[in-house]
């Protein structure tokens, strides 16, 4: 993990802080948990927004299904897939409960234009897409 971090993560961060757009990135991972170097302490980079963590993802879904929001969450965004190894994802609810603290909900990969309208107007924030010019029409036409 840690040489991923200096491979991938730094350089991209330099990158962005370069052109003035480190406010407007996400850091996601789909791990099963926040990454740590070898000491257990989680990574401390730059001021980065940082995306919910696969347990983070896990821990929220009992909330979804009671409409119960946490009074706090340790994650700038919500980047989810909508199916995850064949299971449905309790995306809008999710997207919901996370709304109520601030935090924007971005899902993946949406190619199909009809369910980035419906999660558009469920309130989803963003979506990751392989045909992003047929999304962003999509978006333009809410």
């Amino acid at each position: 993990m840690h040489d991923d971090i200096d491979r991938i993560l730094i350089p991209q961060q330099q990158i962005a802080s370069r052109v003035g757009e480190l406010a407007r990135q996400i850091m996601a991972d789909w791990l099963p948990s926040k990454p740590t170097i070898n000491n257990g302490d989680e990574i401390t980079l730059v001021p980065i927004l940082t995306g919910a963590c696969f347990d983070d993802v896990l821990g929220l879904l009992p909330r979804a299904f009671v409409g119960s929001a946490p009074a706090s969450l340790p994650y700038s965004a919500l980047c989810i897939p909508p199916w995850y190894k064949g299971l449905p994802i309790p995306v809008r609810r999710m997207a919901k409960l996370v709304r109520q603290r601030g935090v924007p909900t971005h899902v993946w990969t949406v190619n199909d234009p009809s369910v980035a309208q419906s999660l558009w107007s469920a309130g989803i924030n963003g979506i990751i897409s392989d045909d992003p010019e047929t999304m962003l029409a999509v978006r333009r036409a809410l």
